[in-house]
């Protein structure tokens, strides 16, 4: 089993036309990721990572680019996590949740909900976020209604959280 340990990544922004270079070596920001995203598959097995959490805008050109990651890290044994940002399109979130069907361990916060893992011994509730943030601030305001039973972590991307 693995342990209650997570790692939590956020602005991915896994995008190949970002244009964007490192100064030194020429990589691109996209070959940077990647070579993240290799590591991460490390981390989590050298470490016993029990979970990733992703918040937010995976910005995905193509869901295929990221899915072989999600595939390793799952192998791994790791669990996956993910609310979208305001840079995710909902056209890829469909096709990334659509592509992804079949794999267990794997959970997307399309819509507000609370997910308990037994296994891990803690919750995450995750809400997604529109651009603009459209319906953002009565999603996070509804927070105050939540039972929580466990260890909880609270899983989005908003540009700026209202003030309660």
């Amino acid at each position: 089993m693995k342990s209650k340990r997570f790692i939590h990544i956020s602005d991915l922004h896994f995008s190949k036309y970002d244009g964007s270079k490192s100064t030194k070596e020429e990589i691109s920001h996209f070959n940077i990721k990647k070579k993240i995203f290799d590591y991460i598959g490390i981390v989590i097995e050298n470490q016993n990572i029990g979970a990733v959490i992703i918040s937010g805008d995976l910005e995905l050109d193509s869901v295929n680019d990221i899915i072989p990651y999600f595939k390793e890290w799952l192998s791994r044994g790791s669990k996956i996590f993910i609310a979208f940002g305001e840079h995710d399109k909902k056209e890829k979130r469909l096709e990334l949740i659509l592509e992804t069907i079949g794999l267990e361990n794997i959970y997307f916060f399309d819509e507000p909900k609370m997910i308990k893992d037994k296994e891990l011994d803690f919750a995450v509730y995750g809400m997604s976020c529109e651009p603009k943030q459209n319906g953002f601030k009565n999603k996070f305001n509804s927070l105050n209604n939540l039972e929580l039973e466990i260890p909880s972590i609270l899983l989005t991307h908003p540009c700026k959280l209202p003030i309660l």
